[in-house]
């Protein structure tokens, strides 16, 4: 166990089956993957798309199964643990869908009760949320009438809205504008800051450099490197970090 580590992960694996009705193997889609991740952190899950980044976050979250290996999430290992584990945990992706005819403030105090939560700590956990996230403008109106970086931002109170210790998002800027984009990137800056522990995966190394103090690569499948983002611009030996990333996988494929 490493002390004051949020997200343990060793050697988890998670195998599909061939698609019915055609002939193939099972197909290891995340494959002996070892993580962990330390409260007041950013962690940065890089690699291109269909890499294993989303099955992974899956399986933290447990909405998926690991074929093989152990997850601990908060001191709570998965699948037994799974309802404390979602207790401590708030899971944002960027294909979130929220019911359209709900307000945004509706839509809080909807999940907010299925947290068991009681009307006066809704009412001052909402207060906080709008305030934080600067939801006031559009906190009332119904989402089906919110563009797309007004419901990211309501997706992500939702997720926050039970006071989660470790929050995993799954390409949260996937779709949004440059100042919707900055403005999600903070918000997961001051959830560092307040201590939390914070997984976000993503292919975009612009963000890397602005949020991330750790960084995981996995590609096939497989974490092709793990390490800080000091150890990554040193990996970087001058380039650009794109160029790194590329570089890197490169070489997962020549050696594939």
């Amino acid at each position: 166990m490493h002390d004051g580590a949020v997200i343990e992960v060793y050697g988890i694996s998670k195998t599909f089956p061939a698609e019915r009705g055609k002939r193939g193997e099972p197909v290891d889609v995340v494959n002996s993957v070892d993580l962990t991740c330390a409260p007041g952190r950013v962690t940065c899950l890089l690699g291109p798309n269909g890499s294993g980044k989303t099955t992974l976050l899956r399986m933290l979250c447990g909405l998926l199964c690991a074929t093989r290996g152990t997850i601990s999430i908060a001191g709570f290992a998965l699948p037994d643990g799974l309802k404390d584990v979602q207790q401590r945990t708030g899971f944002v992706t960027g294909s979130t869908k929220l019911y359209g005819k709900l307000t945004g403030r509706e839509v809080l105090a909807y999940f907010a009760s299925l947290y068991g939560m009681s009307t006066a700590t809704v009412s001052a956990r909402l207060a906080k949320l709008i305030d934080d996230l600067d939801l006031s403008e559009f906190i009332d109106k119904r989402v089906d009438a919110m563009s797309m970086g007004m419901v990211q931002r309501i997706s992500v109170a939702r997720a926050l809205v039970h006071d989660p210790e470790v929050i995993i998002l799954d390409e949260p800027t996937a779709g949004l504008d440059v100042l919707a984009s900055r403005a999600l990137l903070k918000v997961m800056a001051d959830l560092r800051d307040s201590g939390k522990t914070v997984l976000c995966s993503t292919h975009l190394m612009g963000e890397v450099s602005l949020i991330a103090d750790d960084v995981v690569v996995i590609h096939h499948g497989e974490v092709k490197f793990s390490g800080t983002l000091d150890e990554w611009h040193e990996r970087a030996r001058g380039e650009s970090l794109e160029k790194a990333f590329l570089d890197l996988l490169l070489e997962s494929e020549v050696s594939v």
